[in-house]
């Protein structure tokens, strides 16, 4: 019954790919491997959202990167990214 309701709303072929999704996440044990690469895509993308943020705060309050520390604080700025991002995960799953 579900099924037909959801192919009213959304159409058949929508509604078939639906279903399929929600069969085949019914298969225990199988997602580890999908879940290790959605942590690490979503780390990613969470430390390239705090570098890019810390960038145009930089921009704007028109502070420089020290040109002889270049590495050094390329590595500092990923530091403290990914410091912050697991900081907020740690919040979130208190």
């Amino acid at each position: 019954q579900l099924f037909i309701e959801m192919q009213s709303v959304i159409g058949h072929d929508l509604a078939i790919t639906v279903q399929s999704l929600i069969a085949s996440a019914e298969h225990q044990g199988s997602g580890a491997l999908a879940g290790v690469i959605a942590t690490i895509t979503v780390l990613a993308g969470a430390l390239g959202v705090f570098f890019e943020l810390q960038d145009m705060l930089n921009m704007v309050l028109g502070k420089r990167d020290q040109t002889d520390r270049a590495l050094r604080g390329f590595l500092q700025r990923r530091l403290l990214a990914f410091l912050l991002v697991v900081a907020f995960e740690i919040l979130l799953l208190a």
